[in-house]
């Protein structure tokens, strides 16, 4: 008998492959690409008479691009929600005395993509990265996701 049940242990493969390739172009694409945060000027302690940053360490201040909590939280949240949609096994009815479930059901197992939407969110709303950084990296982070996990189940 397996200690670990095999459906188990390919789940546990998916969600590592989705770590590792998600953190891996994040951070390539952080260094190639990585622009400004909209909070840059006050970061590099800009002078308006100068016209240049006068701080020493304003590096972290030019990797917006893509968001690196929006990725690894899409990865994680969705891959988790994934992996609830197909425990549940949710095409067929799902009855609970005569009730049918099925829908609460789905929405309980979509609440961990509900919440990797909401960290991806307030990273704009804290001023920490645009618009188009979270969604490329919910992008990112999504589509390894759905990639691992569909490699699999």
């Amino acid at each position: 008998v397996d200690a670990v049940p095999a459906a188990t242990t390919l789940r546990l493969q998916g969600f590592l492959y989705a770590f590792g390739a998600t953190s891996l172009v994040t951070e390539c694409v952080k260094r190639y690409c990585g622009y400004w945060r909209p909070y840059f000027y006050d970061e590099c302690d800009f002078s308006s008479t100068t016209g240049k940053c006068e701080g020493d360490d304003y590096e972290s201040a030019y990797r917006s691009f893509p968001s690196g909590h929006s990725s690894m939280s899409m990865f994680s949240l969705l891959y988790a929600s994934w992996c609830l949609l197909g425990a549940a096994r949710l095409g067929r009815p799902l009855r609970v005395g005569g009730v049918d479930v099925g829908g609460p059901a789905v929405m309980a197992c979509l609440a961990p993509f509900g919440l990797a939407v909401f960290i991806a969110a307030s990273r704009v709303v804290d001023n920490d990265h645009w618009p188009a950084d979270v969604v490329t990296g919910a992008v990112i982070g999504g589509g390894f996701a759905t990639l691992f996990y569909h490699r699999y189940f």
